[in-house]
């Protein structure tokens, strides 16, 4: 059976849970708020499906991409509505017209963001821009299985951990399963997230109605919360706790220090995020409206990809330099040393945003060296 000794090596995925015959596995939540799988013994058979599934176990080796492209959507108003340059929401499309199914992450009526299918257009809205928690991946996998079963055609989306997870949990069996990774800086816990909405809905005097984690109308990356009354938080990314929070490696899991899914391999069939550093490329590409980034890592890939492509503005581009601009692609997030001081005092007090403002103070000579570099070298 599976046992995590080092929550390091836990992506909880949780590929372990779904592949389980006899559901003797559940994922709990820590006390950081982060899903670990444990094993009811008494139902365990000891058949080992939950170790041989684990990527993290048996991590695969990179598979070099196939081509490297940066893309536009040639509708406006998608780009405005996505996190990037609309590539996620043309691939739902693509589901959708061939009569197939899109799964993506969605905030439910808690603020918990759930992993799930659908299969319409009218359903989308809650699955598009990024969210930067973890997702609960839930029996999702076993959903995908049977749709494959039924000879469905399917568009994942995930982090790089849940693709090498859900490839796990197939197998061989995912002829007509698109795999897409996003490009990850780590996934950020969900209990500080809700905690967080939580104390912003005290401090409005209001009930949180919207989320948006990438609200363009004030920057490439800020935190838009709308409340029930009427008002709205609105916050670029280094002015918002959450998000520095975030950038700093404070609130990531464990395994986001040393993910063994990045670094092309994870099995996606296409890896999309956003291309940093489109501007100084390309003239007619502007990241701060929306760009994005697509790696074409599979055959398959190739093949929705050059179904999708005429919906977009596009331009071959370099793969060293998307890495340079994006590093997450190949390496991973260092954690904060920090890290387990600050989630002790989460655990020890009910003012998170004063734990949050404490160990995510700005750096004010930092910024702006930050500031001059930036602008010496646009």
């Amino acid at each position: 059976m599976i046992k995590i000794l080092n929550k390091q090596s836990c992506s909880g995925c949780a590929a372990c849970a779904n592949i389980c015959p006899v559901d003797a596995i559940q994922m709990f939540p820590d006390r950081e708020g982060f899903l670990y799988p444990s094993v009811n013994a008494d139902f365990c058979i000891e058949c080992n499906e939950c170790v041989r599934v684990c990527p993290f176990i048996i991590p695969r080796d990179p598979v070099p991409p196939i081509a490297t492209f940066i893309a536009e959507h040639k509708d406006a108003i998608i780009v405005q509505q996505s996190s990037s340059g609309g590539v996620a929401y043309q691939l739902a499309c693509h589901a959708f017209q061939n009569s197939g199914w899109f799964f993506g992450a969605a905030f439910d009526v808690s603020w918990k963001l759930m992993h799930d299918g659908i299969s319409s257009l009218a359903d989308l809205e809650k699955y598009r821009r990024s969210k930067y928690i973890q997702s609960e991946i839930g029996f999702s996998f076993r959903k995908v299985k049977e749709l494959v079963n039924e000879g469905q055609f399917i568009v994942f989306i995930g982090t790089p951990c849940q693709i090498a997870g859900l490839a796990s949990f197939l197998g061989n069996k995912r002829n007509t399963v698109v795999l897409v990774e996003v490009i990850c800086h780590g996934v950020a816990s969900p209990l500080i997230f809700t905690r967080y909405l939580a104390a912003l809905s005290d401090k409005y005097k209001s009930i949180v109605e919207g989320v948006n984690f990438r609200d363009k109308e004030k920057a490439a990356v800020a935190m838009g919360i709308t409340f029930k009354k009427g008002e709205k938080y609105l916050r670029a990314a280094n002015n918002d706790l959450f998000f520095r929070a975030f950038g700093r490696g404070l609130s990531l899991r464990k395994s986001c220090g040393d993910c063994l899914a990045n670094n092309f391999r994870s099995s996606a069939d296409l890896e999309i995020g956003d291309f940093w550093g489109a501007k100084r490329k390309f003239k007619e590409f502007d990241e701060n409206k929306g760009a994005s980034l697509v790696i074409v890592r599979s055959k398959k890939g190739k093949a929705v990809w050059d179904s999708i492509s005429s919906a977009f503005r596009i331009n071959v581009a370099d793969l060293e330099y998307a890495c340079e601009n994006n590093p997450n692609i190949k390496d991973s997030t260092m954690l904060s040393k920090e890290r387990g001081q600050f989630f002790l005092e989460i655990d020890q007090t009910r003012d998170i945003l004063r734990v949050l403002r404490k160990y995510t103070k700005r750096n004010y000579f930092m910024a702006l060296y930050s500031y001059i570099v930036r602008k010496l070298f646009r």
